[in-house]
């Protein structure tokens, strides 16, 4: 994928492991595996489980400074998930949307955090206070929202009303307007990832994982297969 280097599965592809995210350093990985929340190191090894319990813990995203995580827990008897903060040794475990919901944080590099709550895209700051709702007015279902490196722009996945089409949006970090960048395509993409440079931005479909320019071009398939999720670049 270019002079930002490949999109790589670690370790989405693996069976029941699911939301990889590398540390702002670039050593360290979270993932979610048997609905709670893993840490290990990127070279691989041995990996240490940072939350456990009677429910379902997903979606790690790091602070900027690597010493917390954002994510996603639905408590056991409950019907939805909300966002949670811990730090990066599991410690101080916090829920900052309590019972308004939410799910699939991700953490700009900025300070403010992005997730999903009723079909939409939401911004709140890292204390879970300023929660906005940034994506009003779309008539489908946004999902998988993802900071660009430098903070500036949200990527994110929105599925037309019935679920014919899926495709990669972008907007500004605070809202306003909203390009899409598979608009030409039938790909039906999700999970947007971004390249380290801010270029890129890598996404999975049911064909495998595609890359496509933030601008919308140059779209291309670079791993083919059906079962794959959750691309990450390596730093």
């Amino acid at each position: 994928a270019g002079d930002s280097g490949p999109p790589a599965l670690l370790p989405g592809s693996g069976p029941g492991v699911a939301g990889p995210d590398v540390s702002p350093a670039g050593g360290r990985l979270a993932f979610s595996l048997r609905s709670h929340i893993w840490l290990s190191v990127v070279e691989g090894g041995g990996a240490i489980p940072l939350t456990d319990g009677a429910g379902f813990d997903h979606a790690p995203s790091w602070s900027p400074d690597g010493t917390q995580l954002a994510f996603d827990r639905r408590r056991r008897g409950e019907r939805g998930y909300d966002v949670w903060v811990m730090g990066a040794d599991g410690s101080r475990q916090r829920n900052l949307t309590g019972v308004r919901s939410g799910a699939a944080p991700d953490w700009s590099s900025q300070g403010p955090i992005a997730f999903q709550r009723a079909f939409g895209i939401w911004r709140m700051d890292a204390d879970g206070a300023g929660q906005e709702l940034l994506t009003g007015g779309f008539s489908g279902i946004e999902l998988a929202p993802a900071f660009s490196p430098d903070g500036r722009t949200i990527a994110f996945a929105a599925f037309s009303r019935g679920g014919r089409r899926s495709d990669i949006w972008v907007m500004g970090a605070g809202g306003g307007r909203k390009r899409n960048l598979t608009l030409r395509s039938s790909v039906r993409g999700t999970a947007p990832a971004w390249s380290p440079d801010g270029r890129r931005i890598a996404f999975s479909a049911p064909s495998g994982i595609w890359v496509v320019s933030a601008e919308g071009t140059g779209l291309r398939n670079v791993v083919r297969g059906t079962g794959l999720s959750t691309p990450v670049w390596l730093p």
